[in-house]
């Protein structure tokens, strides 16, 4: 069944749900901007090529009437800790982040949260990398005992200023963000972990 678009303001969106009806993936156009999001875990490869499928002909209609100043990509992780809540170290998986946090914050003793970003050259024109650290808690059903978890988000975006992001370097740009996102995330992880998160 082809599933029909949902009128948002100044928009439509399209949304492929679970049997459950949790949300698997959605592309949002809102007259601004084009936003295809995903919770599917899935191999690089296997997510270009899905991409493709769903996004081509979509990108080549909105680009009749969007002139497209920012391409940006962005990963959100979530880490469960199996142990004490109040005993989730920060250098357990991060590393270079625990100068920036109180130490009770670092021992896992208070949640914490951590924003940092920049822009960087790139290609003779800009890119700005964003990562937000959020400790939270929660209840996981069936259990008394809160549970830590630490979502990070790590974002690229590429600016118009005088890069190229126009349809024909669609691909080109997605693997670029790829690789930029990739590369801070693997940064941000203690090497241990590296393998276990096919990281290499």
């Amino acid at each position: 069944m082809i599933p029909q678009p949902q009128p948002v303001t100044n928009g439509w969106q399209f949304t492929r749900n679970a049997a459950n009806n949790a949300p698997l993936e959605a592309v949002v156009f809102d007259g601004m901007s084009l936003t295809y999001e995903t919770t599917e875990y899935q191999r690089w490869d296997a997510f270009k090529r899905r991409t493709k499928k769903v996004l081509d002909e979509v990108l080549q209609t909105a680009c009749q009437s969007v002139d497209f100043q920012a391409v940006s990509m962005e990963y959100i992780d979530r880490f469960m800790y199996a142990g004490n809540a109040t005993e989730a170290r920060v250098d357990d998986l991060l590393k270079d982040v625990g100068p920036m946090l109180h130490a009770n914050a670092v021992s896992g003793k208070h949640l914490w949260h951590l924003h940092r970003g920049w822009f960087e050259d790139f290609n003779n024109g800009k890119v700005l990398i964003n990562q937000n650290f959020d400790a939270q808690e929660g209840i996981v059903a069936g259990q008394k005992a809160p549970t830590r978890s630490l979502q990070v988000l790590t974002k690229a975006e590429l600016r118009a200023d005088s890069l190229d992001l126009s349809i024909e370097k669609y691909e080109e740009n997605l693997e670029t963000l790829h690789n930029l996102t990739k590369s801070y995330f693997k940064a941000a992880i203690v090497q241990t972990h590296h393998e276990s998160l096919g990281l290499q």
